[in-house]
């Protein structure tokens, strides 16, 4: 999260805390993003060109536009029918820059975190088993894996 986001929520919020988030290293980074493309099934390209691709394999949250309404991101996750771990992150640059919050951290202070008609996030948890697209113009997509060798897109066993 840009330190300007941080000063910003501090001169608007006198005696709170701002959001607390931990930036992941460019190794933990990577780990992740190698998760992520394994769960996606390897798309080839760029950074930038599989979040396109796995942005175009996403399906729109229809009639739902941030820019308009707040929907809480409890509410969000809700309608994409996606129930987070404890740990979510917030991906700034494709497939690099990362931040890890605490789910309900991120879910109280979201509007806090992203800056409609600036920011282009992806939200996702340790499973890597969906992506919740949040795009500057206030467009929302979501993207789930399909099933892995049986397996559900949580990571559970299928049929239990």
């Amino acid at each position: 999260m840009q330190s300007f986001k941080i000063e910003n929520f501090v001169r608007e919020n006198p005696g709170l805390s701002p959001p607390r988030f931990q930036p992941l290293s460019d190794s933990e980074a990577s780990a992740l993003a190698e998760r992520l493309l394994t769960r996606a099934g390897r798309p080839k390209g760029t950074p930038s060109e599989v979040i396109r691709w796995l942005s175009e394999q996403a399906t729109p949250l229809g009639g739902l536009n941030l820019n308009e309404n707040e929907v809480a991101l409890h509410e969000l996750f809700r309608r994409a029918g996606i129930k987070p771990g404890p740990v979510v992150y917030v991906e700034w640059g494709p497939l690099r820059d990362v931040d890890r919050f605490e789910t309900d951290e991120l879910c109280r202070y979201f509007y806090d975190v992203w800056y409609p008609s600036a920011d282009d996030v992806e939200i996702f948890d340790d499973t890597t088993a969906w992506l919740i697209f949040v795009r500057h113009y206030g467009g929302v997509e979501v993207w789930q894996a399909p099933l892995i060798s049986g397996h559900i897109r949580d990571g559970s066993k299928a049929g239990v």
